[in-house]
């Protein structure tokens, strides 16, 4: 006789078809190789470069013959903040890190200031420049697209910041620059994204675009900052140097008091596993069928952190200006490049949950409690892993974009071919495995009379090219109970996987094949990608489905 398994269990069956239904997980990412930048061109270079760039799906239609359509605009130099638009070449897995065995993309169009005066006279005016970029098809009142983007610096307070662009970098005719809203530059003026056209009309009016900044320390925070907004709404363009104020908050580690630069912040609205030393320099709306995840690229700080010298000597703030007996003495190069420091760094991707970004949008939790459901680490993919002071102080990743036309998610690691950057591929969706269960043949909810047998098969079909193994599980909850399948012995009542072993495809294997007393069930089959013999449920892909026997 089949026994009660822990209401926990239970709960915890039940939250994985409501609460994990859409989430992308770490294994949708498909990593597809990666491939070289080109020579300079027009008076800058991509040497020291990776900090912003966007996907422009309409780009060089003759990559339709290599399978990697589209281009790339994105910004060079970081001193210099010229953009320049390359080529898609087809990605290399080079499974011993030989820069030569990769494809180099092409220039489409040279570099272009394309701010012109717009926010400086001169770009080196600017102490630790930083953009972002994101393209945009045509809005309302517009008859073409657009190459929005950002320019500001490490330090600022209320500058007006956001402007757009035509695609034609030729053309240096910005519209703008406009303050944003009353939030300070530290939170908004750094990487910029689309979000999904369904997901913004239910959610924020149809803001289409999206802003951030995650600046080291506490200035911003204590996590990444994003918002939402649509400047087409407020003007066509909106009025040079103008306020913004049609923005919706997504995501915001604490409080801005009006009129404050800094964000205030403590440990109960910090993002979980916050370090001052994090480095969050990209971030993209993930998409791939119902599935969706925003995510962050950036380098992670690990262990203790600390505000001072890279050496380990801690810096006073009051020492700056006073110089008091007890400030330190600055260490000898290279140690003396003062900043937030790490014991360790590890380049990441965090994944969020976009139905708590709804939540956040429509009021109902506050900015700060969403937090990251999962972490990819960087580290196998890079061509330079190894933390150096020199390369911390420029990151080991910088921006990212997706293309949401062709599923490919692009990413920046910085100074991999000598000082210029490698640009990473990954198809998101490319590895979904598809987990079926029916009753009775059927997919969609099935009503039966008491005492009428029922059939329940399951079937999975996946693209898994390796021999990785997974943990399968196969159970239903009714009245508060719960049961699992083990292979080949029959329901139990303990969580254990079902088989634990490589995926492969089958077409129909029954599970179940009797009667049930009257009531409720929810069938469920899934295969989870971490093999230990847990359940993961960010690793899980599955499907369910409802009997109601009368």
């Amino acid at each position: 006789m089949i026994k009660i398994i822990s209401i926990s269990i239970v709960v915890l069956f039940l939250s994985v078809g409501v609460i994990f239904a859409d989430r992308l997980h770490v294994d949708d990412l498909v990593y597809q190789g990666a491939f070289r930048l080109p020579i300079a061109s027009n008076n800058s270079s991509w040497e020291y470069s990776g900090l912003a760039m966007t996907c422009y799906p309409e780009g060089d239609p003759q990559g339709t013959k290599d399978g990697f359509p589209g281009s790339i605009f994105a910004v060079g130099h970081d001193q210099q903040q010229s953009v320049s638009e390359i080529s898609i070449p087809i990605p290399v897995i080079s499974t011993e890190k030989n820069l030569h065995e990769l494809n180099t993309a092409t220039t489409l169009q040279a570099f272009q200031n394309i701010a012109g005066n717009l926010f400086y006279d001169n770009i080196d005016e600017l102490s630790l420049p930083r953009m972002g970029l994101a393209y945009l098809p045509a809005q309302q009142g517009q008859t073409s697209g657009k190459l929005h983007f950002t320019i500001g610096q490490h330090i600022q307070g209320f500058e007006a910041s956001h402007a757009w662009t035509e695609l034609d970098l030729t053309i240096s005719n910005p519209a703008g620059a406009w303050h944003f809203g009353s939030y300070t530059n530290y939170v908004t003026n750094d990487y910029m994204l689309d979000i999904p056209a369904e997901w913004a009309t239910i959610n924020t009016a149809g803001q289409l675009l999206a802003t951030g900044r995650a600046r080291e320390g506490l200035w911003s925070g204590r996590g990444p900052a994003l918002f939402s907004y649509a400047p087409w709404s407020e003007g066509n363009p909106p009025a040079d140097n103008s306020t913004l104020s049609n923005i919706t908050p997504l995501l915001l580690y604490g409080v801005q008091e009006n009129g404050a630069t800094d964000i205030i912040s403590d440990e109960s609205t910090s993002m979980v596993g916050y370090s001052d030393a994090d480095h969050w320099l990209g971030s993209a709306w993930l998409t791939s069928g119902d599935k969706s995840a925003l995510i962050f690229s950036g380098t992670k700080a690990i262990g203790n952190s600390w505000y001072g010298f890279a050496n380990g000597v801690i810096w006073h703030y009051d020492c700056a200006e006073q110089q008091p007996p007890t400030c330190p003495e600055i260490p000898a190069w290279p140690s003396d490049d003062r900043g937030f420091w790490a014991e360790n760094y590890q380049a990441q991707l965090i994944f969020y949950d976009t139905d708590d970004l709804a939540a956040v949008a429509l009021g109902t939790i506050p900015s700060y409690q969403p937090q990251p459901y999962a972490v990819l680490d960087l580290t196998p993919y890079l061509f330079d892993a190894e933390i150096s002071l020199e390369r911390y102080r420029n990151d080991l990743v910088g921006a990212t974009c997706f293309d949401r036309t062709h599923q490919l998610l692009y990413l920046f690691e910085r100074q991999a071919d000598e000082e210029k950057s490698v640009v990473h591929v990954w198809k998101v969706g490319g590895f979904s495995p598809l987990a079926a269960i029916q009753v009775d043949g059927r997919s969609d909810e099935v009503r039966v009379t008491a005492n009428t047998p029922v059939s329940i098969t399951i079937s999975l079909k996946t693209d898994l090219t390796s021999s990785a193994k997974a943990d399968w599980w196969v159970a239903y909850v009714t009245d508060g109970k719960g049961y699992t399948y083990v292979y080949p012995s029959g329901w139990s009542t303990n969580l254990k996987p079902t088989y634990q072993g490589e995926l492969f495809n089958f077409s129909s294997f029954n599970i179940f094949n009797e009667s049930l007393s009257v009531g409720n069930y929810i069938f469920f089959f899934g295969v989870d990608t971490i093999a230990d013999g847990n359940l993961s449920v960010d690793n899980l892909h599955y499907d369910y489905i409802t009997v109601e026997v009368q």
